[in-house]
Parts: C-alpha cells; sequence; structure tokens
C-alpha cells in the first residue's frame, strides 16, 4: 500500500522559525497493507527526526498502484 507524506524537513523547521516561507515535502512511501496512516506517520516521524508532519494519506489502489 502506498501513503501519500506530506512534511518540512529538520532543516526547513529550523529555517521556518526564522520567519521564512518554505513549501513542504511530499514523498511517496510503500508500507504493509494492513498499517493505517497514523501507523505510518508514527514510524515515519521515528526515522526522521526533527520533522513536522503535516499529513499522511493512504493512496487508493489503481492497476498502477495495487
Amino acid at each position: 500500500m502506498t501513503f501519500l507524506i506530506t512534511y518540512f524537513s529538520a532543516l526547513d523547521c529550523a529555517i521556518r522559525r526564522k520567519g521564512y516561507e518554505m513549501t513542504p515535502i511530499t514523498e511517496l512511501v510503500c508500507a504493509p497493507s494492513a498499517w493505517s496512516a497514523t501507523e505510518v506517520s508514527e514510524a515515519f516521524k521515528r526515522h526522521h527526526h526533527g520533522i513536522e508532519l503535516v499529513s499522511c494519506i493512504k493512496q487508493p489502489c489503481t492497476p498502477s498502484n495495487p
């Protein structure tokens, strides 16, 4: 299953604290099909310290994305 994750990196967070506008990063990640968006979010944050997670959305299955 794929999930669309949108987040600010740790460096982006530091820059944003100084008042600068940043565009969040988006990534597609694969996870076991039984995982929820919450579980994926928690795992992603554990492996990317200091990020600010904006959203994690389960992507619908399509022929090219089973």
